[in-house]
């Protein structure tokens, strides 16, 4: 069976791997017109805290990001590569400004999940009037892309630097197509509900921030201070509809006023790196679902979609992309079963 992954982000990447590591009879190619170190995901620090879902139930994104959450501190675990890969685990504090703090949907996942009491507080500005502490895990995309890609090609995945936009233009007759190009799924798709919520950070030298800090993460301007292995991630922003990708200078001044006035040391750090991305959200949240779509030579194509997790999805990449496994597995027996009816 031929099958194409469009898109090579965290979540193409991740569903390629998984197809052909579960799939080894399948002919799998990965096809985008980027791949690492261009895509989104190659920006994104890899804090794992589900936000950002339109209107998915809750039940579905807390499947998603527990599968993730358990594959990523499984590999911490057991596999002696797993800072190469970016996997690592982190403590540190969400931080509100309500006077009572609203437990997240997620907040049993982690094992060391606990409301910060008043006299918690008290290491934090006025602001943060309530908040959680907990030990979270990290999937950072600039090791995590390229890693995915690697273990796809080194399993037998194909690769293809092209930009596809109509099915008409695939390079092969393919039997399945996976839809995970994000952003791109507005035009290839004609889906409006995609939108861009623009995203800018700071990379900065302070190797003795050992704890992340969020603050205020459901509003426009959310201020974080997330630990990587090299640098500290410092942002941000989520500018619904925003499709400019250039730095800008009133943007990164109020990042640092905010981060600072939660962390003063970082006044003075170095700042080693600057970026934006443009997280690929959607009204109804994330779609994983089979669609059957027709080409414009009448053949007949299983279309299986993967895509508008907003800046969810280093979070729940990994249950995204078992779920899509669930569902190729039933468009695989579906065709075996006609294939055996032909036979008849």
């Amino acid at each position: 069976m031929k099958v194409a992954v469009l898109g090579a982000g965290i979540i193409g990447s991740s569903t390629a791997y998984k197809i052909i590591q579960q799939f080894s009879f399948c002919d799998v190619t990965l096809i985008s017109d980027e791949f690492s170190p261009s895509t989104t995901s190659d920006g994104a620090a890899g804090h794992w805290e589900p936000f950002w879902l339109g209107n998915t139930p809750v039940n579905v994104i807390k499947s998603y990001a527990k599968e993730t959450f358990e594959y990523v501190m499984e590999n911490i675990k057991n596999n002696p590569d797993s800072p190469d890969i970016g996997f690592f685990t982190c403590h540190g504090f969400i931080l509100s400004k309500d006077e009572t703090f609203k437990k997240p949907f997620w907040y049993d996942i982690p094992p060391d999940s606990r409301v910060l009491s008043k006299d918690d507080l008290k290491m934090f500005p006025s602001e943060a009037r309530s908040g959680m502490s907990f030990t979270t895990v990290y999937t950072e995309g600039r090791r995590l892309v390229p890693y995915y890609i690697k273990r796809f090609q080194e399993m037998g995945g194909k690769i293809c630097q092209k930009l596809i936009s109509s099915l008409d233009e695939l390079p092969g007759d393919f039997d399945v197509v996976i839809n995970c190009t994000g952003l791109g799924s507005r035009k290839l798709f004609n889906d409006k509900s995609m939108f861009p919520v623009r995203g800018q950070v700071l990379k900065i030298k302070a190797p003795w921030i050992k704890q992340f800090v969020t603050y205020d993460v459901e509003n426009q301007d959310p201020m974080y201070i997330l630990p990587n292995q090299e640098f500290v991630v410092v942002g941000g922003t989520t500018q619904k509809g925003d499709y400019n990708a250039k730095i800008s200078l009133t943007d990164r001044k109020e990042i640092l006023d905010k981060a600072t006035k939660f962390i003063p040391s970082l006044k003075n750090a170095k700042v080693v790196g600057e970026w934006v991305g443009l997280r690929p959200a959607r009204e109804k949240g994330p779609r994983i679902e089979i669609e059957n779509f027709t080409l414009s030579n009448n053949r007949n194509l299983k279309v299986i979609h993967n895509y508008g997790h907003g800046g969810c999805g280093m979070t729940i990449h990994w249950g995204c992309a078992n779920h899509v496994a669930k569902l190729f597995d039933q468009v695989c027996s579906q065709q075996n079963t006609r294939l055996q009816t032909s036979k008849l």
